[in-house]
Formats: C-alpha cells, sequence, structure tokens
C-alpha cells in the first residue's frame, strides 16, 4: 500500500511519539500535503514545526486531549506541551485533557498533566472535575495525584450543586469503590460530609463502605433533602445486611421521610422479605446498656 503524508505521520507518532500536527514532511525542498502519495525512492526531510497559528495551537490541544490523553501517550503529550500546547484545551463537552486522562484510568499521564500546571478545578460543560471522575471509576492512584494537590473545592460539588450527597466521596461510595474511599478518609481527602457519602453507600448496598463512614463518624440518622434516612435507603431497595449493620450501630428505624414511609413500610411495600424480617421488633439488637 501506497503511504500518504498523512500516514507516514500516524506512524512516526506512534513509533517516536513525534506529534502529527508538528510534522512536515519535505520532498526536494517543497511541503508535501498530508494526501500526498509517498514513493519509496523519496529522499523525504521531516522538520518538525513550532506551533506559530491559532490553527497549529488548537490542533495540538486537540491531538493531546484527543490521542494522547485517550491512549494515554506520555511521550506524546510530553512533546505537546513542549511545543506549546494547551494544557487546559477544550475538547467536546468540555472534557480538558486531565479529565480524558483521568476518565480512561492513565495515572501516569494525569499526574504528568498535574505536574505540568494543568488546572485540576476545571470542569466540564457538566460541572464535572478530574476528580470525580477519578472517584466515580475508581483510580485509586489518580485520586492520589489530584488529594495531593489539595483538598476537594468549591468545584467539586459543582455536579449537583451544593447537597451532601455531592462529593467526591459520595460518588466513590455510591459506586462502590471502597479502596478510594479508604484513601479518602486516611488521607485527609474527604473533607466532604460524611453522611452524604454514608446515604449513597446504604443505598447501593456497600456494606463495607458504609461500615468504614459509620467508624469514621458519619451520622447514622441523618436525613436527605427528602427526608430519607441511611436504614430507610437501605430498606427501601432491599439490602438487608446494611439495614443490620445499621441497627447494630443503634440507628433508629422509625424515623418517616416527607412521604410518610418508615424503612419497614418500604420494606414492605417493595416485597423485601427478609429486610422485613431484620426491622421486625424481635430480630433487633437489645439495646446499650445504660450507662453505671
Amino acid at each position: 500500500m501506497v503511504a500518504t503524508g498523512t500516514t507516514k505521520k500516524v506512524s512516526l507518532r506512534t513509533l517516536h511519539d513525534l506529534p502529527v500536527c508538528a510534522q512536515q514532511f519535505l520532498y526536494q525542498g517543497r511541503r508535501l500535503n498530508d494526501d500526498a502519495k509517498l514513493e519509496e525512492s523519496w529522499d523525504l526531510q521531516l522538520v518538525m514545526q513550532s506551533l506559530a497559528t491559532a490553527d497549529q495551537r488548537w490542533w495540538a490541544g486537540y491531538e493531546l486531549a484527543v490521542y494522547a490523553c485517550v491512549h494515554g501517550r506520555v511521550g506524546v503529550a510530553r512533546c505537546l506541551l513542549e511545543l506549546r500546547a494547551d494544557k487546559n484545551y477544550r475538547h467536546e463537552e468540555g472534557d480538558t485533557p486531565l479529565i480524558l486522562a483521568t476518565r480512561n484510568g492513565h495515572a501516569e499521564l494525569a499526574r504528568f498533566l498535574v505536574d505540568q500546571g494543568a488546572d485540576t478545578q476545571m470542569t466540564n460543560h457538566r460541572k464535572q472535575t478530574a476528580l470525580f471522575f477519578a472517584c466515580t471509576e475508581g483510580h485509586a492512584e489518580i485520586v492520589k495525584v489530584l488529594v495531593r494537590v489539595g483538598p476537594p473545592s468549591a468545584a467539586d460539588q459543582g455536579f449537583f450543586g451544593d447537597e451532601a450527597d455531592n462529593s467526591p466521596l459520595a460518588w466513590a461510595a455510591g459506586k462502590g469503590h471502597a479502596h478510594v474511599v479508604r484513601m479518602l478518609l486516611e488521607d485527609g481527602g474527604g473533607g466532604q460530609v460524611l453522611e452524604g457519602a454514608l446515604s449513597a453507600a446504604c443505598a447501593d448496598g456497600h456494606i463495607e463502605i458504609a461500615r468504614l463512614l459509620l467508624s469514621a463518624g458519619a451520622d447514622k440518622d441523618s436525613r436527605g433533602r427528602f427526608g430519607d434516612t441511611p436504614i430507610i435507603l437501605a430498606a427501601r431497595y432491599g439490602y438487608s445486611d446494611v439495614v443490620r449493620l445499621l441497627l447494630e450501630a443503634n440507628a433508629d428505624p422509625k424515623p418517616r421521610d416527607v412521604f410518610g414511609q418508615t424503612a419497614l413500610d418500604y420494606a414492605v411495600e417493595k416485597g423485601h422479605i427478609e429486610t422485613q424480617e431484620v426491622l421486625s421488633p424481635g430480630s433487633r439488637p437489645p439495646p446499650p446498656p445504660p450507662p453505671p
């Protein structure tokens, strides 16, 4: 197959980390277009262009985001930044190179971008930061990199406004990433409301995470915006083991939400037989003895 300028550039990028947007082929002193067919007998000269125009800088940012960060190519990213590509370039839906590297789980590249000064607090059009994606996808090494820069800020609370369940800790808890929850708690990066994370863990049946958050001091009887407590959420979705854990932690099973429903009401309504049995008075753990 006859190579073209484009296929040759892509090959050199794959083999030698040379960005496509900066490569320029010359033949007998004449610039070749990307669609030019290259003869094997030609003695080609390759020059690396500086990013002199706005159009060239745009393509460099695009290649950084769409190729280097999606595929985890640190060498290509390094070369592009040396050519002064925009490390905070915005791609479709506002995703930055750091967000794209994070979404694709490339810890080494995320660390490189942070070390090069990429803005960790930039959000996409959905108000999601790189830290949110690291937490929801369970990329613990990237969480560590991002938390090292500083604790979660107002930008990390932007997806649903300022609700308690809108935090990196709550997102990791709701997705079941216990290792990330533990890291945020131990490294001081979980400076969010523990109760929102506990509610998320209970609503999705993540008992190990619920246990971690209770041990960290989360309020076992906290209320969400609809008055639902952790035990109501666990009972509604039939997570009897989480309900049992909360009862053992002396959570109150009697509160009603704004719809007038208790945890037992939801267990009955949804047909969760085992949860009903756990919530029945005879099966509850005895209350702690009064202080002497």
